[in-house]
């Protein structure tokens, strides 16, 4: 199910790509793409064609994902920071670390954290993918159009930007549920509690060594 829900989301990234890829393939090149050779055989085989798309989809995808954590990441350690304020910072490790123990415990709570990170995976990416689709529709309006890059055009092009700035703001509170979650997820497992005493262990053994440093300090 977890596999399935991926290729999903990656599959629904990647349309997002083509469909701004097309539109500015079609500005650039014209109309006349669909007497291409290419075009004609693909055309007269559309299981080839849904294939093609279907490939071309999930590889765009897997990228744009990429690219969309990759830029995300720049304000990710900030936001990762206030959401897990209100917890003890000892009692807890790296993101990593805790959805590693989280997962390999599995349950419900696995599952829904699974499906929270599946909803951010398709917001960041659609955060840049609608910008773009609204450029790439603007462009094509502009060159290809008789009206040109008229209120219609431009009333896509501002829509595709304002759902974009949306799915920001959607990856935001999104990111903050997810990391609490992840958090007192973490705080019920065996691996958070091995984590909780070594660290007792260490700050006593700390609390030890500065104590005997103040007693040889005392001495006369």
């Amino acid at each position: 199910m977890a596999t399935t829900a991926v290729f999903a989301e990656l599959l629904v990234i990647g349309v997002q790509v083509l469909t701004w890829m097309g539109l500015l393939l079609l500005a650039i090149a014209g109309p006349g793409l669909e007497t291409q050779p290419l075009a004609v055989a693909l055309a007269g085989s559309p299981a080839l064609a849904v294939l093609l798309v279907v490939s071309f989809a999930y590889l765009f995808g897997i990228l744009a994902d990429r690219l969309a954590d990759s830029l995300f990441h720049l304000i990710d350690d900030d936001k990762k920071k206030q959401a897990l304020a209100k917890f003890d910072a000892d009692q807890l490790a790296g993101i990593g670390v805790m959805r590693t123990a989280v997962l390999m415990e599995g349950g419900a709570a696995a599952d829904f954290l699974d499906y929270v990170r599946s909803r951010m995976r398709v917001v960041r990416a659609s955060a840049l993918n609608l910008p773009m689709i609204g450029w790439a529709a603007l462009l094509y309006a502009a060159v290809r159009t008789a009206d040109g890059a008229g209120v219609a055009a431009v009333s896509v092009a501002l829509g595709a930007h304002v759902l974009g700035a949306v799915c920001v703001w959607a990856w935001l509170r999104i990111h903050t549920t997810y990391c609490r979650r992840l958090a007192e997820a973490w705080l019920l497992t065996a691996a958070a509690k091995e984590h909780a005493a070594a660290v007792a262990a260490k700050q006593a053994a700390e609390a030890e060594k500065a104590r005997k440093a103040a007693k040889k300090a005392a001495r006369p």
